[in-house]
């Protein structure tokens, strides 16, 4: 093997664990269900593809018009990538935007957002 092909396969090699020691808090799944359809929920649930520290993460809530609505304070489930978010008010039909924050364990933040709709 010549030495110019070991040096690009040892930074090949030490490019890709690198990128392995990186981890990020993905929405895996979520209740109300990613453009689902639902009877009015009393929380959201979201679980993430790791632990998240719950004190830094959170959602906003948007009814169809773009107008917030009120949600308790987040909690942790059972599980630590799941937070949990109560809903004060009871949700009318219709279409609702949820967009979501969270700090992994590893300190990253991420954030993103979602759909629903209230039948």
């Amino acid at each position: 093997m010549s030495p110019k092909l070991a040096a690009v396969l040892l930074t090949l090699a030490a490019s890709s664990l690198g990128g392995a020691a990186q981890a990020h808090a993905y929405l895996e799944s979520a209740a109300p269900a990613v453009d689902g359809m639902s009877a009015p929920p009393a929380e959201i649930r979201i679980t993430f593809s790791e632990e998240i520290v719950t004190k830094f993460s959170g959602l906003t809530l948007k009814n169809g018009a773009g107008k917030k609505v009120a949600v308790g304070k987040p909690k942790a489930g059972a599980d630590k990538s799941v937070l949990i978010v109560p809903v004060k008010a009871k949700l009318a039909p219709g279409p609702y935007d949820v967009e979501w924050f969270c700090v992994s364990a590893d300190t990253h933040r991420m954030k993103g957002h979602y759909r629903f709709t209230v039948r």
